[in-house]
């Protein structure tokens, strides 16, 4: 499995080194746990703690559209396709 840490450095431009480093560590943790994904679950098995994960996706200014395009346009887009075809 590729590293989780390298794969997000894309979104160095945008996105502050501490938050691509929790954001590394909540993916990781998902991946691990054999229950149901929450964000009890993912402070009680991850390095994180509980309060930590409710901060990270407390309303703040972290563009998740801008995220998606980013990891879109890095690992996906290819411009000799089409990627979306509108009617």
């Amino acid at each position: 499995m590729p590293n989780i840490l390298e794969i997000l450095l894309v979104l160095a431009p945008e996105v502050s080194f501490a938050n691509i480093a929790k954001l590394s560590n909540i993916i990781t943790t998902i991946f691990r746990l054999s229950v149901l994904v929450t964000t009890r679950a993912i402070g009680r098995f991850g390095s994180l703690s509980t309060r930590s994960v409710e901060r990270f996706y407390a309303p703040k200014p972290l563009g998740w559209t801008l995220i998606r395009v980013l990891l879109f346009r890095t690992f996906l887009f290819d411009a000799s396709s089409v990627s979306i075809r509108f009617r």
